[in-house]
C-alpha cells in the first residue's frame, strides 16, 4: 500500500499547481464527508484551540509569518 501512495503521489506531484490544489482539496473533502459540523458544534470543537492561537500571538508567544513569505516558499518548493 505504501508503494500505491508514493507512485500516486508521484504522479500528483507532475500536475500543475492548480492541479495539483484541485486534488489536495478533493481529497481532503472526501475525509469530512458525513463530518460536517453545525457552526454550534463547530465552535465547540475548534473555538479554545482558535483563542488559545489568538492570546499567543497578542502576547508576543509566536509571531505570525507573512503571507508573502509563506507564498514564496511554496513557489520555491515546486
Amino acid at each position: 500500500m505504501a508503494a500505491d501512495i508514493e507512485g500516486l503521489l508521484s504522479e500528483a506531484m507532475k500536475l500543475p499547481p492548480d492541479a495539483r490544489g484541485i486534488l489536495a482539496a478533493r481529497i481532503l473533502e472526501s475525509l469530512e464527508e458525513g463530518e460536517t459540523l453545525s457552526p454550534s458544534e463547530w465552535e465547540r470543537a475548534w473555538g479554545p484551540e482558535l483563542k488559545r492561537r489568538m492570546r499567543d500571538l497578542d502576547s508576543g508567544a509566536v509571531q505570525g509569518i507573512p503571507w508573502s513569505e509563506v507564498e514564496r516558499e511554496l513557489e520555491e518548493q515546486d
